[in-house]
């Protein structure tokens, strides 16, 4: 016997069904590399004898060469350099639009994981212990800056497995404390690559807005050490 739902309930399925389809569609804004400055960028490729042309194909010569030695990796520290070239590769795609340069991107960070390196740096549990958080932020803002640049050429599949890999850092970041952050000054160069990296992360993946308390706690700290750990040269 079929059986009739309330129109009222079918309703309110169909838009939570529209809402959560948006949802998982909508891309992240771009961060850093803007619509105004990849065009900039562009623009300056155009003539092979700018600054631009010659920097660009020094940098896409190495992510050619797919050699991590290239992007500074040691004998027990491969994640550095995973990250590195993610965000190269990333960049790349973002330049020339050629997908295999996302592929390779995500490729290097999916190795992150799965492929853990002798030091065991990750985005979300830093190693060695005491730079347990620069290992964090340095490994996560190769997941934030690739997955918004390379967003549009990675599959669904992909984009889940290095958003919720984000999500997962995000987390562990929540309870992470350590004295070169928690100072009341924030003069420690800890508090850029960590609080920057984190926001870094929450605004590559475009959770501004639900983890809007968060950021405004990273961007408190980040002003506080622009202002105290800083001299008059910008020294640090």
């Amino acid at each position: 016997m079929p059986v009739t739902l309330p129109k009222a309930l079918i309703f309110t399925l169909f838009g939570f069904l529209v809402f959560a389809l948006s949802a998982v569609a909508q891309a992240p804004a771009p961060i850093l590399l803007t619509p105004d400055r990849l065009a900039r960028i562009q623009a300056g490729l155009d003539n092979p004898d700018s600054h631009y042309a010659q920097a660009f194909a020094q940098l896409r010569a190495r992510v050619d060469s797919r050699d991590l030695d290239l992007f500074n990796r040691t004998a027990t520290n491969w994640n550095y350099a995973r990250s590195y070239y993610a965000q190269a590769a990333a960049f790349v795609y973002r330049v020339t639009g050629d997908p295999v340069y996302a592929e390779w991107a995500f490729e290097a960070l999916y190795d992150v994981h799965n492929d853990i390196d002798p030091d065991g740096r990750l985005p979300e549990s830093g190693a060695p212990a005491d730079s347990a958080g620069l290992s964090r932020a340095t490994v996560g803002l190769g997941f934030g800056l690739a997955y918004n640049w390379a967003y549009e050429a990675w599959t669904a599949e992909q984009r889940d497995y290095i958003r919720n890999r984000v999500h997962v850092a995000l987390n562990m970041w929540l309870s992470y404390s350590h004295p070169n952050i928690t100072q009341n000054l924030r003069g420690s160069n800890w508090v850029a690559v960590c609080r920057g990296g984190e926001l870094m992360m929450i605004l590559g993946i475009g959770e501004q807005a639900s983890r809007s308390a968060r950021v405004n706690t990273l961007l408190n700290d980040l002003r506080t050490h622009l202002l105290n750990g800083h001299d008059v040269i910008g020294g640090t």
